[in-house]
């Protein structure tokens, strides 16, 4: 989505705080979007002296020695190859960003969002007046909307049904509110951090490690805050406003009729997974919240949507009852023999 790309790169360029570099790293565009990001900063970097920009493929990214002039806000173009999933395809750029050697921080944006030119400033000042802090998240916005609230700072979750709620979504945004009392009133409820907005001190790199890469799509978040606890605490900072398109790569957001498919699918299959991972006695639960989900989509219509939460469940709970044994897996990708397979192809097309 190269438009989004680069109305959030013009918004990064305008932010007050000045010491900083961009990375975008491309997950495998199939629309042209990389040779169209390089050509633009090749333009917007021969227009103004104080910016450079350097393009990278993917291993060579993860064993750059390159050397960044300071000075300069450098705009790092890294090509993924393919795409790699939200973790991954963000982790070549963390990856990428800690070998500079120099970096504090590292703001992790969906490439369908704007910023408030303060943003980068207040996460700053949050993160570095609460050093227990790992993770900080900001006031994320509609952008199509800019007065309703997407999430303050984070979720909450609920175990038992294995799903998510944004806090505060829907809700009016009143700038006023702004205050440390606010903050402190998020954080206590805050399971986990936004990730279309996502502030991550370096140390919570180190010893926590990079983005959980087994899950594509959905769920990192949560999975990232279950192994910080005990190690860093969550923040919020209020007065770092991001607006949020939404859902731009994957097809949904909160006001769309129907989701994708593919969102579908992972949502459905990674809350089994994470319960699985982190609240195994709940996994039952966990099958009961996928299955009133789908019941919620037969009562909108959506038919195809709630048969795929139901496939989605049942491949995974097989996958549970034959762990340790290849024979599933062998009769779904290598002689399509199980049903499953055909079956989804017949109703969601080859490519989902």
């Amino acid at each position: 989505n190269f438009d989004d790309t680069i109305e959030c790169i013009n918004s990064l360029l305008k932010l007050s705080y000045a010491n900083k570099n961009i990375v975008i790293c491309d997950n495998g565009s199939t629309d042209g979007s990389f040779l169209r990001l390089v050509q633009w900063s090749a333009d917007i970097c021969g227009k103004d002296n104080c910016l450079r920009y350097h393009v990278l493929d993917k291993e060579v990214a993860l064993n750059s020695n390159l050397s960044l002039q300071s000075g300069n806000c450098n705009l790092i173009l890294i090509d993924n190859k393919s795409n790699l999933g939200y973790s991954a395809g963000n982790n070549i750029g963390l990856k990428f960003s800690v070998s500079m050697g120099d970096m504090f921080y590292a703001w992790i944006l969906n490439n369908d969002t704007v910023v408030h030119e303060e943003s980068l400033t207040h996460l700053v000042e949050k993160m570095d007046r609460n050093p227990s802090l790992g993770l900080c998240g900001s006031t994320l916005l509609y952008r199509h909307n800019p007065k309703r609230v997407q999430a303050l700072g984070g979720f909450t979750y609920i175990p038992s049904l294995g799903v998510s709620r944004q806090i505060g979504n829907g809700m009016l945004w009143e700038p006023e509110k702004i205050s440390s009392s606010l903050e402190l009133n998020v954080e206590a409820k805050m399971f986990g951090v936004q990730g279309a907005s996502l502030f991550v001190r370096r140390e919570f790199l180190n010893i926590v490690g990079f983005l959980p890469e087994d899950y594509f799509l959905y769920c990192e978040e949560e999975d990232w805050a279950m192994k910080s606890r005990g190690k860093f605490f969550l923040g919020y900072a209020s007065s770092s406003i991001v607006f949020h398109k939404e859902g731009q790569s994957t097809g949904s957001n909160s006001f769309s009729s129907c989701k994708s498919f593919v969102s579908e699918y992972f949502l459905a299959r990674n809350r089994l997974l994470f319960t699985k991972k982190f609240f195994p006695y709940y996994l039952l639960t966990a099958f009961l919240g996928n299955g009133l989900i789908a019941i919620k989509r037969i009562l909108k219509g959506q038919l195809k949507n709630s048969l795929l939460i139901i496939l989605c469940s049942f491949d995974f709970l097989m996958e549970i009852t034959c762990e340790g044994s290849a024979e599933y897996r062998s009769s779904l990708n290598k002689k399509d023999a199980f049903f499953l397979k055909p079956f989804c192809r017949v109703l969601f097309g080859r490519q989902s």
